[in-house]
């Protein structure tokens, strides 16, 4: 697959916080699975140290690199708020790249790149997950911002097709704001085992913060922030008087002054001559630190997971963390306690552990299951059987409410099959008499399956899709056959898999056309052939969509709008067709059709001039061409040429066209 993760930091700027670590151990997961992935996120401010350590060359105003194998983009970012980033780049890059993934995975909620990826991905049908980071509720501030925000990006988290929970708490979050138990995904944080394989030489961190041996090093790190509860690690310090033990505090500061305050709290406490602040460790040196711990501290306010604790788990040494922690049921009894955010409680915890050595020996012992458990070699297959769900036909979790989920395209309920057959254009008809009996079929806009009707009588091999699930389901209960919920921009298909494609009255009805047709192009088998009815320009029908249209459309937006329209002109549409079909058309067959011809959000007319010109530019020639007197489309028989991709041509999108 080709997977794209989208992150706000990302290595080397490892000194915002875990998910710049996690992110990067993710991709290198996948990488090792055989996947591509490519990273976006923002520069954050590279240095020499920070180029060096990404190998990051300039590129297009931001930087680029593949260390890991991995391609990571970091755009340039023209302003900033706290840890919020604009970087316009990321634009040019969907409208560019994005249709060549398979999957994307945003990660944290508060910041700009996920939801203007998120919103092309809905635009093209590209399947997203999404990972909270344990954001999904407000905790330290700006609790009125981000609620605001929230509600500017309602969609960014209603179109996911997964939200990726990394505890049992988070997921009850989740759950608690409304999200259906199957999109919620339960992946815990990880820890690289390899990393943690090779750990540096006992006793160097000790001896160079001047630690003695016989003293028990008690750890904390993480960001220094105040709900990290560093400051509580420093009570409970005072409630350990005579035992010879001295506590590191570790980590880059989160919070201006935050740092200051906790120097303070140490003096007054009279414990400063047993609290160590190293500043941030990262690497062999955060390895050092967490290898020669008696015990690693994490007793935050607030914690999704606790990757810190994780670590010092994958070296060895048990971890006390309080119950807010999302780790804390994976690790307890078994590989560390868990305690409360409490000072006392804390200090209580830190005791009973120092005191009891059988205990200690059992939890430490116990590290390298709880290690195994965690480790993102295991983890990543879980996230890859999801990513797997996700593309595979039919499988969208996440799927939009379209305008014909509301009014499928079925008109012809009570229908026999010799009578759908009539509905039929006759080059449609002859496209579909003409078929052999051993080619596969695919019917891009299937609706309610008038045409898959026609042909599944005629025993013949075939693929309904649709975006709508709605019409997929009257199709699937029409013909008894499978159908597949996808956006026909983005078709779940590879390049020439099929021998025929029918697009009847479909491409018209896109956000973008030219991209409609390449698609089918795309899937399209060298030597195949393509029909293709649009909606042709100049005609009635243009004038109709245009006014009473636009009338009509502007009515429905209001429910008194609606009940005049449903009160006046639907009934003289359902008489006018009830006479034209003799009798057959029901009252929701006619409700439909109207809503289809005057309602429907989105149509453009094509002329034979652009339909030819999309053909040269994805590799198929015109063998037929069926101006359809009478009616409101024209119609194409395409072939495609041999040895020709179609994929070429999404790399180069056609002229922006003016709407009707």
């Amino acid at each position: 697959m080709r997977i794209l993760q989208v992150t706000q930091a990302y290595y080397p700027f490892q000194d915002r916080g875990g998910p710049a670590i996690k992110v990067r151990s993710i991709a290198r997961a996948l990488v090792a699975l055989g996947h591509g992935v490519t990273v976006l996120t923002a520069d954050l401010g590279f240095g020499a140290a920070e180029i060096a350590s990404a190998a990051a060359v300039r590129e297009n105003g931001g930087w680029q690199s593949n260390l890991d194998d991995v391609e990571t983009i970091y755009f340039a970012t023209q302003s900033h708020y706290r840890n919020l980033t604009v970087n316009v780049g990321v634009i040019g890059f969907c409208r560019r790249r994005l249709r060549e993934f398979d999957i994307v995975h945003i990660y944290g909620l508060y910041d700009v790149l996920g939801p203007t990826v998120a919103r092309y991905c809905r635009q093209l049908g590209i399947p997203y997950f999404v990972e909270p980071l344990g954001m999904t509720r407000p905790i330290d501030r700006g609790f009125l911002l981000k609620k605001v925000w929230s509600s500017l990006v309602k969609g960014y988290l209603s179109g996911a097709g997964r939200m990726v929970a990394t505890s049992e708490q988070e997921r009850a979050e989740l759950l608690a704001e409304g999200f259906a138990p199957d999109r919620v995904l339960l992946r815990y944080n990880g820890i690289d085992r390899e990393e943690f394989r090779q750990l540096p030489p006992p006793g160097a961190f000790r001896k160079k913060v001047g630690i003695r041996d016989d003293e028990r090093c008690i750890v904390f790190l993480g960001r220094l922030i105040q709900r990290k509860g560093a400051d509580l690690l420093i009570e409970a310090l005072s409630h350990m008087d005579g035992r010879k033990a001295k506590l590191v505090i570790a980590g880059p500061e989160g919070e201006t002054g935050y740092l200051t305050f906790l120097r303070a709290k140490a003096r007054a406490f009279g414990v400063e001559h047993r609290v160590v602040l190293t500043g941030p460790l990262y690497g062999e040196d955060k390895k050092a630190a967490l290898a020669d711990a008696y015990v690693f501290a994490l007793p935050s306010q607030y914690e999704n997971f606790g990757n810190s604790a994780a670590e010092a788990i994958a070296c060895g040494t048990p971890a006390i963390v309080s119950d807010r922690c999302g780790i804390a049921p994976l690790l307890n009894q078994r590989a560390g306690l868990v305690t409360y955010y409490d000072s006392g409680a804390v200090a209580r915890t830190l005791n009973g552990l120092l005191e009891n050595a059988s205990l200690y020996q059992r939890l430490k012992a116990g590290c390298p299951q709880v290690a195994d458990e965690i480790s993102w070699d295991r983890l990543v297959r879980v996230l890859q059987h999801s990513y797997e769900g996700a593309t595979q036909l039919g499988s969208f979790a996440s799927h939009k409410m379209t305008f014909y989920d509301d009014h499928p395209f079925d008109w012809t309920e009570g229908y026999t099959q010799q009578e759908l057959d009539a509905t039929l254009a006759p080059p449609l008809k002859s496209f579909i008499q003409d078929v052999p009996s051993d080619a596969l079929v695919l019917d891009i806009g299937c609706g309610a399956g008038r045409v898959t009707s026609c042909l599944a009588a005629r025993r013949q091999r075939y693929v309904g899709l649709d975006v709508s699930r709605a019409s997929v389901r009257v199709m699937v209960d029409r013909t008894g056959q499978a159908g597949v919920v996808a956006n026909g921009l983005r078709l779940p298909f590879g390049d020439e898999s099929v021998d025929r494609v029918i697009a009847d009255g479909v491409i018209h009805h896109t956000s973008d056309p030219f991209a409609a047709f390449a698609e089918g192009c795309r899937v399209l088998k060298s030597g195949g052939l393509f029909y293709a009815a649009v909606y042709k320009p100049g005609g009635r029908y243009q004038k109709l969509y245009r006014f009473p249209g636009s009338a009509i459309r502007a009515l429905l937006k209001h429910r008194a709008g609606k009940a005049l329209v449903h009160a006046t002109m639907l009934p003289l549409y359902y008489l006018a067709h009830l006479v034209k079909s003799r009798g057959k058309r029901s009252w929701r067959g006619a409700r439909n059709l109207f809503y289809d011809y005057f309602a429907t959000p989105r149509v453009e007319f094509l002329s034979s001039d652009e339909l030819k010109e999309w053909s040269k530019r994805c590799g198929v020639h015109i063998v037929d061409y069926h101006p359809n007197s009478g009616l409101n489309v024209h119609s194409f028989l395409l072939c495609k040429r041999a040895h020709i991709a179609a994929r070429q041509a999404l790399e180069h999108p056609a002229p922006a066209r003016m709407g009707p």
